[in-house]
């Protein structure tokens, strides 16, 4: 079941529905009445439709979930983002009701960050307690997600994020002329969803500082209409400082996205938001320079592989010499191969 279909989540639908039909399974997708018009919807669920059952719901509660398990008489129930989920199950008197055994994915371990650091803190002891709370339920195996080149030791079961790159030379090829992503220039990427949370602004004035004339800036995936309008003020003075912008503004297919991770020299990932991201691990499989910045998770997936990434704090001062650290680097190599068979395996 899967109320939200933004971002990457109906991806995890169709890996973990693959999966499961694939081993003999019958499967039934539960989902928002609204996400079978997504655009998310036909680009990840297309391929899948007729080999499962997709039935629309109004209530994700609890309660409503669990007879949905029975409706279906379901072995098991998989909630691939289950944050909220598990700490409403976490709260529920009687546990989990429903038919067969629950699974639950949790997608941000911690709490997000805010203005003031004790309130986050007493946040995160309170998530932790009720998904603490929630793994001990009869039935239920609560996993968190963790990124792709995590390495350690984790109070709870580890889901490793899915990685997949799809794309070959020509792909790429066709990608960087179609976009007119100049051989010349050293490409730094942003890339899918654009919130505000991933900082494009920063980004742009510290390429901006960095007085690298000789580089460019892709941004490519759907834009928040505020994310687009706070945005375009300093990417028109980084144009106007010589540095070549490309805005890809719309849902990237698959290969366009695995494409545009490959064609460019370095992603960037300046996050205000902590949790694991895809495209750290598309990058790494890619052999495509990361330059990170902020999120606390992304320290530690930098730290893992220094070869490739490095991390800095959400400081204009501090990503520009980041960048220019970057631009005068060797490609690296990438650090591991593409795999998601244990992303499904660990909630199935």
């Amino acid at each position: 079941m899967e109320p939200n279909q933004s971002g990457h989540r109906l991806y995890y639908v169709r890996l973990l529905a693959q999966a499961a039909v694939a081993r003999g399974d019958e499967v039934v997708l539960a989902l928002s009445e609204a996400a079978s018009a997504t655009d998310e919807s036909g680009l990840h669920l297309s391929g899948i439709a007729e080999s499962v059952t997709i039935v629309s719901a109004r209530d994700f509660g609890v309660d409503a979930v669990a007879e949905l398990s029975r409706r279906y008489d379901a072995a098991i129930t998989v909630v691939p983002d289950g944050d909220r989920f598990a700490m409403r199950l976490a709260r529920t008197r009687g546990g989990w009701s429903g038919q067969g055994a629950l699974s639950v994915l949790i997608m941000r371990e911690v709490a997000q960050p805010g203005r003031l650091s004790m309130v986050v803190a007493a946040k995160s002891r309170i998530r932790t307690a009720l998904f603490h709370r929630a793994s001990r339920l009869p039935r239920v195996r609560l996993s968190v997600l963790k990124s792709a080149t995590w390495t350690g030791d984790s109070m709870f079961a580890c889901a490793p994020d899915p990685v997949s790159l799809a794309c070959g030379d020509d792909d790429i090829s066709e990608l960087r002329a179609a976009w007119n992503l100049e051989d010349d220039r050293y490409w730094f990427g942003v890339l899918g969803a654009i919130f505000d949370r991933k900082n494009v602004p920063l980004v742009a004035r510290a390429l901006r500082a960095a007085e690298a004339q000789n580089s460019g800036l892709l941004i490519a995936g759907r834009c928040d209409p505020e994310a687009a309008r706070a945005m375009a003020g300093p990417l028109a003075e980084l144009t106007a400082a010589g540095a070549k912008v490309v805005v890809v503004d719309r849902l990237l297919s698959e290969l366009e996205l695995d494409a545009a991770v490959t064609a460019v020299d370095c992603v960037v990932l300046a996050h205000s938001n902590e949790g694991p991201s895809g495209l750290f691990g598309k990058a790494a499989a890619a052999g495509t320079r990361v330059v990170a910045a902020g999120a606390l998770s992304l320290r530690e997936d930098a730290r893992h592989v220094p070869s490739l990434a490095s991390w800095v704090p959400l400081d204009e001062t501090a990503l520009m010499g980041a960048m220019r650290r970057a631009q005068a680097l060797h490609r690296p190599t990438a650090v591991f191969a593409p795999e998601n068979a244990r992303f499904a395996e660990a909630l199935l």
